[in-house]
This record gives C-alpha cells, structure tokens and sequence, in this order.
C-alpha cells in the first residue's frame, strides 16, 4: 500500500486532506479505480517536476487526495514514488485521462466556475483564491471536449472548509440528477 503524507505537521502544507480520504472509504468502500463500472481516471500533478500524473489504478481515495490537494494547503500524497498534488495545475477539466479508453460520451464537472471569491480572511484563502485564479485560465479550452458539463453552484461555500463536504456532494449530487433529466 502506499504511503500518503499526511498524520504529522508538514512542512509542505498547512493542512491535512485526510478526511477527503476517509469520507471516500466511508461512501463507497475500500475500492480500486480499475474496479469501476465506467471507465475512471483521475489527474494529478507531480508537484516535483510539473507532469501530469494520470491515475487509472490503485486505491480511490489516495487518487482522490492526490488529486484534490490544493498546493501549499493540503499536504502532497505520495504515490508510486511521486509526490502529487491537484492536477488542476495541469489540467483543470480532466478529459485526456479518457483518450485511451473506449469512451462514447464525457461528462466534465467544473467546480470553479460558480465560485464567488471574497477578500481573504487567512492565508489559507490567500492561497486558495490565487490557485483558482490561476486554474481558472485553463479551463476554458479544456471544457469544450465534454458532450455534457456539470456546473454546481458553490457560490455560497467555502471550499476548503471541510465541514461541508457532505453538503458540497449533495449539491453535485441535485445537478448532476438535474442535468441528467435534460440528457
């Protein structure tokens, strides 16, 4: 099994995404990535050298926090001998993890665009604020491959205030049934 960076004070975050992890196993088990019914890969960045990492196998919730660690907030997880971070970086709408797998019809989910940005109270949200400046650049040619793009609004919530996952899931959960019905 590998091994995530994530129990101890880091010296390359302030937090820990651990619970990002144990909510995962909570919700759907102790699963593989290869073990999903439809296709599934997950963009990370290898925060050593800047390559994009895509993960098709191996543990979901490590592939979740790898992919969801925001740099500088959540600790980096180390995979398969490399130190990965979100791969929003790179990537923000992960399509190309899909162009070797016999895919008829992507669907994208774009957390940022719905987001409103408020003068920062911490450098937690300093941070946070300039990465989503920064993935918001990249976005726009990336999801234009999806047949269907999924928008939540998260305008009301703080993204890193891990209190509401469970909240912020539900409202993926609304828009996505939503979005379905229009399929």
């Amino acid at each position: 099994m590998e091994k995530s960076c994530n129990a101890h004070l880091s010296k390359y975050a302030i937090l820990s995404n651990q619970k990002i992890g144990e909510m995962i196993i909570e919700n759907i088990g102790n699963t593989k990535i290869e073990d999903a019914k439809i296709p599934l890969s997950m963009i990370a960045t290898d925060i050593t050298n800047g390559e994009k990492v895509i993960i098709v196998k191996g543990s979901t919730s490590d592939a979740v926090m790898a992919t969801t660690c925001v740099p500088g907030i959540f600790i980096p997880v180390e995979l398969g001998g490399r130190l990965l971070v979100d791969g929003g970086i790179i990537e923000n709408v992960p399509f190309s993890g899909l162009n070797n797998q016999n895919v008829d019809y992507i669907i994208g989910v774009d957390l940022i665009c719905n987001n409103s940005h408020k003068k920062p109270e911490n450098i937690i949200e300093v941070l946070y604020n300039s990465f989503n400046f920064l993935v918001k650049t990249n976005k726009l040619i990336q999801s234009k491959d999806a047949h269907l793009l999924i928008k939540p609004d998260l305008s009301n919530y703080n993204a890193i205030d891990l209190a509401q996952m469970k909240e912020l899931i539900n409202i993926g959960y609304k828009e996505t049934r939503k979005m379905m019905k229009n399929l």
